[in-house]
């Protein structure tokens, strides 16, 4: 029993991350490669898909297609953005998950899920991009889950474990927001504005999650 506490860490099996990586690498590899081959490149594969028209995410035909909300997480340009997106995933999503509550952490999946979407969609609309703009991928729950393990990372730092312990809260704050910022910023360097605005959200969610729970005085791990 001692060994295993000691190695739980190691043990715990991370069910629902673990079904986020197979799905996005199921679906990238029986369906979207095979298009991607076919059409040579991702930026024709976008333009002349039937299955991306489907289930990619449209701002446009947001209440014509709702089950792009969900389907277009699933799927990834191509191989560079499943790669990225799958290793962050399993190792941000692992962390979130073994130090959450299930409750709590299918509350912070859903939240950095829909709401980089809904910043998604006000950007389109704010900036009156054309009805073909879309979105694919699960950038904004990976920059969700990779906050919450900077903070937990900056936890283990300053040697605090607590959301309530005020001393802490504070530092494991910033290192989180410093840490996230800076990766977004290297990202959004190399990618477009759409795009960035997902990340962006992911973290700010995922920003005001631990805000939220600090000033609750709860605990969550």
């Amino acid at each position: 029993m001692h060994i295993f506490e000691k190695y739980k860490f190691f043990l715990k099996i991370p069910y629902f991350t673990m079904l986020l990586f197979f799905i996005c690498m199921a679906v990238f590899f029986i369906k979207i490669n095979p298009e991607l081959q076919y059409y040579n490149s991702a930026d024709l594969w976008i333009k002349n898909s039937e299955f991306y028209r489907n289930y990619a995410f449209f701002p446009s035909e947001l209440f014509q297609k709702p089950w792009q909300i969900i389907t277009s997480i699933f799927l990834h340009r191509d191989m560079d953005h499943l790669k990225y997106n799958m290793l962050y995933l399993i190792i941000f999503g692992y962390i979130v998950e073994y130090k959450l509550n299930l409750k709590t952490y299918l509350f912070l999946l859903m939240s950095i899920w829909l709401i980089p979407l809904i910043s998604f969609t006000a950007y389109w609309i704010i900036n009156e991009k054309p009805i073909n703009y879309s979105g694919i991928g699960i950038s904004g729950v990976v920059y969700g889950f990779m906050y919450i393990s900077y903070y937990f990372m900056g936890n283990f730092v300053f040697n605090k474990t607590k959301f309530s312990k005020s001393n802490g809260f504070w530092s494991s704050f910033m290192f989180a927001l410093f840490f996230s910022v800076l990766t977004f910023l290297i990202d959004f360097s190399v990618s477009n504005c759409g795009g960035g605005m997902v990340h962006f959200s992911g973290i700010a969610v995922s920003a005001f999650f631990c805000y939220h729970n600090y000033y609750k005085k709860e605990i969550i791990v």
